[in-house]
């Protein structure tokens, strides 16, 4: 379900946006919601970010967790250490 509303910006911006949309082919609404998508997203994710993942011997020489492995592997953005 949509939701409307209305946002108040710069005339300079504005412009800048309605010409982006002709480029792409794409209405104002569109390009509004993929920039609030990324804005948002961006954000976010700052709280899924690891503060540390490393992969070696553990306690006592044990290999790490299963799931340590896993995240690792299969989880983590290895560009940008994200989630």
């Amino acid at each position: 379900m949509n939701k409307r509303t209305t946002i108040v910006t710069d005339t300079e911006l504005y412009v800048e946006a309605q010409a982006l949309a002709r480029r792409e082919r794409a209405s104002l609404s569109q390009i509004v919601r993929e920039a609030l998508t990324a804005y948002i997203t961006s954000k976010t994710s700052e709280k899924k970010r690891l503060s540390f993942v490393g992969i070696g011997l553990g306690p006592k020489n044990k290999a790490v967790s299963r799931k340590a492995k896993d995240i690792a592997k299969n989880r983590l953005n290895k560009k940008t250490g994200w989630l």
